[in-house]
């Protein structure tokens, strides 16, 4: 938790895309998602949000840490549509649609 609290203030935002859904007693649903940063391909998983589309492939906002990008948090609810450009190599500074405050599931 402290690694991606410290993530928050070296980071930058991405485009996600939704590879698939699991379920675990203890953490309840997880989604699995990939993205890219300065051409290298990351996977990472998190927890569900409310109004989040749950299709595979459906893209959203990725927050990553500059220093180590493999750290990521998905904001699944923050949608990115089909007709927005790709993000640059290094991602975006600030995010280019509103991050939703919604509670996780």
């Amino acid at each position: 938790m402290h690694v991606k609290q410290v993530m928050h203030t070296r980071s930058r935002y991405t485009i996600g895309y939704l590879t698939g859904g699991i379920y675990t007693p203890k953490s309840g649903k997880s989604y699995n998602y990939r993205y890219r940063v300065k051409g290298q391909e990351y996977e990472a998983t998190d927890n569900r949000e409310k109004n989040m589309n749950t299709e595979n492939g459906s893209r959203f906002l990725v927050e990553y840490d500059t220093l180590d990008p493999g750290v990521s948090t998905g904001h699944f609810a923050a949608a990115i549509s089909d007709g927005m450009p790709d993000s640059p190599p290094n991602g975006w500074k600030t995010p280019p649609v509103p991050i939703p405050k919604i509670p996780s599931e």
